[in-house]
């Protein structure tokens, strides 16, 4: 029965000391930590800067591939730009040469009737020279042919809808 009784003292005393070594530790944990902290701060330092270097490389990736796209974007915008200021430049010219015959109509004491060159002969450009009018729109041969330069020439063949 002696035996017994050694055996529940044992049992006693164990979660005790248990218990007084937790109490120490957890009293100590704060000198522990930062004695822990400072042999480990060099490795941490390491690690982290490693993983900062790692995460700054693979943001330069997204970050160029973001730039690409937005240089893309812009050239496109430069390519309408470009187009639209041709096509601004092609109306100013337009506008310029119209306010010009309407100068000259009111010059002119004679019907005007306006044309667009349709055809020049790439052999022979300053002797014949298509227009877009004929008899439908009231051409005759021999009729004068100016420009806002002055007399360029006279009709030689009159067709239906265009004249030489």
């Amino acid at each position: 029965m002696h035996f017994k009784q050694k055996k529940t003292k044992q049992k006693w005393w164990l979660p005790l000391i248990m218990v007084f070594f937790a109490a120490v530790a957890f009293s100590q944990s704060d000198i522990l930590i930062s004695r822990t902290n400072n042999l480990l701060l060099p490795l941490r330092l390491k690690v982290y800067k490693t993983t900062s270097n790692i995460h700054d490389f693979f943001n330069t990736f997204f970050y160029i591939k973001e730039i690409s796209k937005k240089n893309e974007i812009l050239e496109l915008t430069i390519e309408k730009q470009k187009h639209l200021s041709s096509e601004n430049k092609s109306l100013l010219k337009e506008n310029q040469h119209l306010r010009e015959l309407l100068q000259m109509k009111k010059k002119v004491k004679y019907k005007i009737i306006a044309a667009q060159i349709s055809y020049i002969d790439s052999l022979n450009p300053y002797e014949t020279i298509s227009i877009d009018k004929g008899t439908n729109d009231h051409i005759k041969r021999n009729m004068a042919v100016i420009s806002t330069s002055g007399v360029i020439g006279r009709i030689k063949e009159v067709f239906d809808n265009h004249s030489l």
